[in-house]
């Protein structure tokens, strides 16, 4: 792959592992390997196509310019002061001047509990453990706050508030300076799921979700909240049908 590429590949792989990654970057095998794959060169060029790949390697990684870890959703600069549910209508409205935009894809993590006050106390232990990391990071996020359209939309949303729309935790952007996903309605899953509902009357109709506990996010929303939201949107269509 590209260098610039898997430099942020591997960027990420050091983010998850807290810094225990270790690359062994491995030149090629025989020449005779290496021709079944496509690659004539012999070993003395292999090794200096090897050092320059090094060398973006490094080269992107040390830059003063901030690296993007995680990818996640684009955004405009015209929405940028635009609630968060506000944005999809404001897009996908023909008043607004300029060309139109399909916005129909929303990105976020959630934070899902049996009970409100339960989702709130994991809210604050996720929290804790972000400043945590970013405080160990060396030059993170609170020093070098990414440019990019997304990440300055997420932290001019988390300076209106700790929640915004129904129940859209802003807090994780704020104390990482949003460089990935860090934005998520917290509740119990009726509350996540009606707050999805919102996003849907809204225009969006892809909701690209991670968790900050991947493996035990996965199941509870694809269990608990993904099944309301699908019974939310039939319901709705129906209505639809129904008044037509």
């Amino acid at each position: 792959m590209a260098p610039t590429l898997g430099a942020r590949q591997l960027a990420t792989l050091d983010q998850f592992s807290e810094g225990r990654l270790w690359v062994h970057i491995i030149t090629g095998g025989s020449d005779m390997d290496q021709a079944r794959d496509g690659d004539f060169e012999d070993d003395d060029t292999r090794y200096a196509r090897t050092d320059e790949y090094l060398q973006v390697l490094k080269k992107v990684w040390e830059s003063d310019q901030s690296m993007p870890i995680f990818m996640r959703s684009g955004a405009s600069r015209s929405m940028a002061h635009a609630k968060p549910s506000a944005r999809f209508k404001r897009q996908r409205s023909p008043t607004v001047a300029g060309p139109m935009i399909s916005a129909s894809t929303l990105a976020f993590r959630t934070v899902v509990a049996e009970t409100e006050d339960a989702a709130w106390e994991k809210a604050a232990y996720i929290l804790e453990k972000v400043k945590s990391q970013v405080a160990r990071s060396a030059g993170g996020y609170g020093e070098k706050l990414s440019s990019n359209v997304g990440s300055v939309c997420l932290r001019e949303a988390a300076r209106r508030g700790k929640v915004l729309d129904k129940r859209l935790w802003t807090e994780v952007a704020e104390a990482s300076g949003a460089g990935g996903n860090s934005t998520a309605p917290v509740g119990t899953p009726e509350q996540v799921a009606d707050a999805l509902l919102d996003y849907y009357d809204a225009g969006v109709s892809n909701f690209l979700v991670r968790g900050f506990y991947p493996t035990e996010d996965t199941v509870t929303y694809g269990r608990d909240v993904v099944p309301l939201v699908k019974a939310g949107i039939a319901e709705r269509q129906a209505e639809k049908v129904a008044a037509e």
